[in-house]
Order: structure tokens, then sequence, then C-alpha cells
């Protein structure tokens, strides 16, 4: 059994004048960033894999929950970056070892590939991600399977957390 936490990163700032990869966190962001920190310390304090898109933002969101002693090694992943599904779970698919991982992405790709890789059930869980992958989500997933395995509906949503908007 693995275990993949699939992560929004925390709100950036529109008002920079650089382009999208280059936009980072704004005042909001670095206090969900914080808040992301915290939550990951007490639920998931060791993280084995993160796989991180390149982006500012992405990065930024890292080193607030690596502030946190969460030290796992980071592999930063150009198809993470404006990712749908398919670039996704080939990432995924890539991991070799490790039982908790960390994917750091992007709205909607991180969205979509919880609702690919895990059927809805009726639970909380999946009513707080039908209210929206707001940035720092956090959504929990289960999986029963090798990473090399990973495929569409395998995993179960256990829990699905935004922190620093609840």
């Amino acid at each position: 059994m693995v275990t993949l936490l699939v992560m929004r990163h925390a709100k950036s700032s529109w008002n920079t004048g650089v382009e999208d990869s280059l936009r980072p966190l704004n005042k909001r962001g670095r206090r969900q960033g914080n808040a992301a920190r915290q939550y990951l310390a007490e639920q998931h304090p060791s993280i084995d894999t993160v796989l991180c898109s390149p982006s500012t933002r992405t990065r930024q969101t890292w080193k607030l929950v690596q502030d946190a002693g969460i030290d796992g090694p980071v592999t930063y992943v150009d198809d993470i970056y404006e990712a749908g599904v398919t670039n996704l779970i080939a990432a995924v698919r890539t991991l070799g070892d490790g039982e908790t991982v960390l994917l750091i992405g992007h709205f909607p790709g991180a969205h979509d590939l919880v609702e690919y890789l895990a059927e809805p059930d009726g639970s909380q869980a999946w009513e707080k991600l039908d209210d929206g992958f707001v940035t720092s989500s956090i959504a929990t997933l289960t999986i029963p399977v090798p990473w090399g395995r990973v495929n569409e509906g395998c995993g179960r949503l256990t829990s699905f957390v935004a922190p620093g908007r609840e």
C-alpha cells in the first residue's frame, strides 16, 4: 500500500508582470503554505519522495513545507507544469521506491489526477473535493498497487483538506 499526496501550490500573485511559470507566492499564499506545512508535519511527517513542478510558486510552496523538517528528496519535473492526467500518471509511474509521495502541481491537473485515480464514494473527502481544488489543497490517496501499476480507479481518496482556508 502506498500513499500519494496531491497538492496544489499555494496562492500566487497575478500582479508581477512576469510570465506564468515565474509568478511567486503572494502574502496569502505564504500563509497557506505555512498552514500546509503544519498539516503535513502533523499528518505526514515522513515523505519519501517529492515530485514538484518547476514553477516558482510550486518551488516556494515546497520550500515552506520543507521548513517543517519534511525533507524527502525532490525532483522537479517539467511535465508537471500545465500537465494533464497523462503526464501526471507518467511521472508517478516512474517512482520506484517510497511509500509516501508528495506531488506538488497545478489546477486543473492536480484535481483531474485525483478524480482519475479514485472513484467517488460519497465520503466527506469527496464532498470537500467537490467544493473545489483550491490553492494549497492536499488530497491523500491510498493506492494498493506499486507505483508502476498506478491506473484509473486504483486508489481511494482518504482525505481532502485546504490548509489556510478551513
